[in-house]
């Protein structure tokens, strides 16, 4: 039964996939990786909209595979409390807007290159409005296309940011050679990747249908914005960071805690409350790199929503 539902669902996702991940993902990734090698300078990550996660992944990536100096701001940080005030030792500046964030990349656009920053913009959106286009250099702006597909801009966005960062070190290395390898090959691990976890997913699915809280480890944010933000679920649930679970247990006592193997022991705090507030918690937990990890939590979040339309 286990295999036969992993099968079918694989098969649903792999054509997805093939629908929304374009066949010029690592052409569109040379243009970050490009970004980040002409630039002598630190390097700001911020987003508009509602999706923090691929600004927070490029920064986790460029500090954990380069030497390059990157921070995350928020939007109303950079534009009101960073930008305005580093004139002389302006830094660059990526942004990454999510489909309901083009009313805040407008007015980032604006305050940045009014106070000289140079800027990279990945922009998922079907359509940009003119205004937001002609502020925008040619140069150095991804367009990530098949938003209202389910699985579509945020699995993309998560994909180049390894692309490009993997590209801007050439390759070098074991870990560098394996995940452009494993980047550029998606669709071929999907099967088993479903295999081994669909027992998992659909206890979680079962515990997903009363409320809920939602956290997850730095690296696997965007599975749990996914699933926080994603309309197949029906059961109310809110996304909060881990160090702000113990503030709203006291609401809701149930927790989806979404990590990694190799983070797990950062999660030892937060797990201590099944002991001390008797909280409940479901887990989530992808056994690879943590920078493969979110690629790989994000397939399994769709299939979570196949699991649940069913």
């Amino acid at each position: 039964m286990s295999e036969a539902l992993a099968s079918k669902l694989s098969s649903k996702i792999a054509s997805e996939i093939s629908e929304v991940l374009p066949s010029d993902v690592v052409e569109q990734s040379s243009i970050l990786s490009s970004f980040i090698g002409s630039s002598g300078r630190d390097i700001i990550v911020t987003n508009a909209g509602s999706f923090a996660s691929p600004a927070r992944f490029l920064v986790l990536c460029l500090r954990n595979m380069t030497s390059r100096n990157a921070i995350y701001f928020t939007p109303q940080e950079l534009m009101y409390y960073v930008a305005p005030y580093d004139e002389g030792r302006e830094s660059d500046i990526v942004i990454f807007a999510a489909p309901d964030g083009l009313n805040t990349l407008n007015l980032l656009i604006d305050q940045v290159k009014w106070t000289g920053h140079r800027v990279c913009t990945i922009i998922a959106a079907d359509n940009v409005p003119q205004v937001i286009s002609y502020k925008i250099s040619t140069d150095s702006v991804i367009y990530i296309k098949n938003t209202t597909k389910s699985i579509s801009w945020l699995l993309q966005t998560h994909v180049l940011v390894g692309l490009a960062v993997t590209n801007f070190i050439s390759r070098r290395g074991v870990r560098g050679k394996r995940l452009w390898e494993e980047l550029t090959n998606i669709k071929a691990v999907i099967g088993d990747l479903l295999e081994h976890y669909v027992d998992d997913l659909t206890s979680i699915k079962e515990f997903m249908a009363t409320p809920h809280l939602i956290t997850a480890s730095p690296t696997m944010w965007g599975v749990a914005e996914y699933l926080a933000y994603s309309n197949i679920f029906k059961a109310q649930r809110f996304l909060a960071r881990p160090h702000e679970i113990k503030n709203f247990i006291r609401f809701i006592n149930k927790v989806l805690l979404i990590t990694t193997d190799v983070e797990e022991y950062s999660m030892k705090e937060l797990k201590g409350l099944a002991i001390t507030a008797a909280t409940v918690f479901k887990e989530l937990k992808v056994r690879t790199d943590p920078l493969t990890a979110p690629v790989y939590g994000l397939i399994l979040a769709r299939a979570l929503e196949l699991l649940m339309e069913q």
